[in-house]
């Protein structure tokens, strides 16, 4: 085993600048072509038995010629046509615009206001109803009132509710 590692290493260093630039020619970047070249060392070293080769250099070769199409090949898979780039850059963006963002506060900021200038027991039972999600009838208990008094005093909290929106 200790003839055969020294045996591949002889081989790879004897071919490596030959190697270096069969692999420019393919993938036309002297880095890559170190990469690969690397790479080809690591994989006919983890190998190991390369004295039973017919032919070690054409096998050398061959290794470094697959991982460049590898290489190439995963490239050309992570590139985007021209078609899929348009699509990528007309995906709507669910964020409002900053000025979306604008409006909606100002909008809110109106709403606690009206919400705040309601009488005590109508702004707490539209924010029972409508922010605690309580039922008319447990309103109505909470104030001792009927039913149909929470229907009412609702229905007025949200008519001014509804103004704002059509100021």
């Amino acid at each position: 085993m200790g003839q055969d590692v020294s045996s591949i290493r002889a081989l790879y260093l004897r071919q490596r600048d030959a190697l270096v630039r069969f692999l420019i020619q393919r993938t036309r970047d002297p880095a890559l072509a170190e990469d690969i070249a690397q790479e080809t060392w690591l994989r006919i070293d983890h190998s190991g038995a390369v004295s039973e080769l017919h032919n070690p250099s054409g096998y050398l070769f061959r290794i470094a010629g697959n991982l460049a199409i590898d290489y190439l090949r995963l490239q050309n898979r992570r590139k985007l046509s021209p078609l899929e780039i348009e699509a990528v850059l007309h995906i709507s963006d669910d964020e409002p615009s900053p000025e979306q963002t604008a409006i909606d506060r100002s909008e809110l900021r109106l709403l606690v206001d009206v919400i705040s200038g309601l009488p005590a027991r109508q702004r707490q039972i539209l924010l029972m109803s409508r922010l605690e999600n309580k039922t008319h009838s447990v309103i109505a208990d909470h104030f001792d009132v009927s039913t149909r008094t929470v229907e009412f005093e609702l229905k007025r909290a949200l008519s001014a509710c509804h103004a704002l929106r059509r100021k």
